[in-house]
């Protein structure tokens, strides 16, 4: 991963929720002189570090880290099976999927629609269905799915 500073990893809504919990967790005083210190953590840390950093010990709401590349994010799909992922590429990093033909279609929704198509679709098949008719079926099917795209507040 290509070396950034905090401010251009993460939007300014999650810069400012970092600043905000650290603050809360050493009081003002302390702010400027730990600050800089989590920041050089969360610019160079690990995956893992980040994510100990920000789930752990901040207890950051607006963001996790991807599972594969460390990236900092504020969406990203939520892996049932093993975390989260930043991007299309590193989700099926992670899952292990071939290409995006079975990342898409098999994994993440494809079942979903089968069954909507096979007990709703009135005889339609799946290349007839729009995007916004595929994305109207996985929000009402997404509690069943092993991989969903979000945002996190």
């Amino acid at each position: 991963m290509e070396k950034k500073s905090l401010e251009e990893m993460v939007s300014a809504r999650c810069y400012d929720e970092i600043a905000k919990q650290v603050k809360h967790y050493v009081g003002e005083e302390s702010f400027e002189i730990i600050f800089p210190a989590i920041k050089k953590a969360l610019e160079e840390g690990s995956a893992a570090a980040r994510e100990e950093i920000l789930i752990s010990w901040l207890d950051v709401d607006s963001c996790r880290v991807c599972s594969h590349c460390g990236a900092i994010m504020e969406e990203g799909w939520y892996l049932d099976c093993c975390g989260y992922a930043c991007s299309d590429e590193c989700a099926m990093e992670i899952m292990e999927v071939p290409d995006m033909e079975h990342f898409r279609r098999y994994r993440i929704y494809k079942a979903e629609i089968d069954d909507w198509l096979e007990n709703e679709g009135l005889g339609r098949k799946e290349e007839d269905l729009t995007q916004e008719e595929i994305e109207e079926i996985i929000d009402k099917v997404s509690d069943g799915l092993d991989a969903c795209y979000t945002e996190w507040y």
